[in-house]
């Protein structure tokens, strides 16, 4: 017995002791808070242990509300970037998001990406602050929305922004992007209904168009026909499903008025018509745009020309395209790239993404 317990003592000081325990990490991370207006925000600024100025990058969610790790079905990316680019000699602040996590004040739906980019300003100023961070050394990385905000911050000279990197970010305005990436899910589903998705993704975009004309004739005209259009799909049901419609027309003004009130949020309404090409135009940083094969929320295929012919049209040179083969928008290995996917695939990025993406940072902050 005294054997045993000897050899599970031994154990327990392996573990807990730091004199056995694994190589101590080559870095330190330090809770940080900044301020834009009554949002505070919290963070994490993950930054070399060895005394000296780092460049810094800082990392920007996705649309959503998300944490500091844009943490998405149990994959923490925004984690495994950190501790890849600090490990790399970067320093690196992730934040939540408006009203998220320890982050207060007004939240993510009452925001819009342009109150995004003010964030980031924000948190670039912070850094400004520390002896620890490089000035003129700090650049972004968005991913997906935080592809957009980026360009934002990038774009007024006055941030002195270093480089962007830009995970699936977009090339064209949010209706494009939301009516191509529900035509890719449903055509990725089992048995898609061709016919049906033909059919109502032109209604999608019609919806989209009067809300963001805020034309209330307009409007009232697309309530009208729509109504009318439900109302006939109605009639179409079989007698078991029609029965439990006690009230045709109730329901029918009912389901779209929900419809278009998850629309009608400040942050989707600014979404849907803002368009980041001219933006884009402006940006004279290096920039590196990153996507995923089979990404079925930004597709390469409708983006990538649009981000690289407005950075052309502006006359940035300096700027790299990189397709990461079997990539969804997570940049996760996946086999079709519906989000149906995620929870299910490895929570970490396709191979070499953290390296190319770190490599060509280094190349630009060296």
């Amino acid at each position: 017995m005294k054997i045993i317990f000897t050899f599970f003592f031994l154990v327990f000081l392996i573990s807990f002791n730091p004199l056995f325990s694994q190589e101590a990490s080559p870095y330190l991370e330090e809770e940080v808070s900044f301020t834009n207006g009554e949002n505070i925000f919290s963070g994490t600024l993950s930054i070399p242990k060895a005394k000296g100025k780092y460049p810094a990058v800082v990392l920007i969610t996705g649309s959503g509300a998300q944490n500091r790790d844009e943490e998405i079905s149990g994959f923490k990316l925004f984690a495994q970037i950190a501790d890849h680019f600090t490990k790399q000699g970067m320093a690196v602040l992730r934040y939540d998001d408006r009203g998220t996590g320890k982050t207060t004040g007004k939240t993510i739906n009452e925001s819009t990406t342009a109150e995004f980019a003010e964030d980031v300003q924000e948190a670039m100023k912070y850094l400004r602050t520390r002896a620890d961070i490089l000035p003129q050394k700090i650049g972004l990385l968005g991913h997906s929305e935080g592809g957009i905000v980026a360009p934002m911050v990038a774009a007024d000279s006055k941030n002195e922004v270093a480089f962007i990197v830009l995970m699936a970010g977009t090339g064209v305005n949010g209706s494009e992007i939301i009516i191509e990436q529900s035509r890719a899910i449903m055509m990725a589903m089992p048995n898609p209904d061709t016919l049906k998705i033909k059919k109502e993704l032109p209604i999608l975009a019609e919806m989209h168009q009067v809300i963001v004309a805020e034309d209330s004739t307009a409007i009232a005209a697309y309530k009208k026909k729509t109504v009318a259009k439900i109302l006939s799909d109605i009639e179409a049901l079989p007698e078991e499903q029609k029965k439990f419609i006690t009230n045709k027309e109730v329901y029918a003004s009912s389901a779209l008025n929900r419809q278009m009130a998850q629309f009608s949020v400040p942050w989707m309404k600014f979404f849907l018509g803002y368009d980041p090409a001219p933006t884009l135009e402006k940006v004279t940083c290096p920039v590196l745009l990153l996507f995923g094969e089979l990404d079925l929320q930004v597709l390469p295929s409708q983006n990538q020309d649009p981000m690289v012919n407005a950075l052309k049209k502006g006359g940035n040179k300096d700027y790299e395209v990189k397709i990461f083969p079997k990539a969804n928008h997570l940049f996760q290995e996946a086999e079709t790239g519906s989000p149906q996917e995620y929870g299910k695939l490895k929570k970490e990025f396709v191979p070499d993404f953290l390296e190319y993406t770190s490599d060509w940072i280094k190349t630009k902050v060296n």
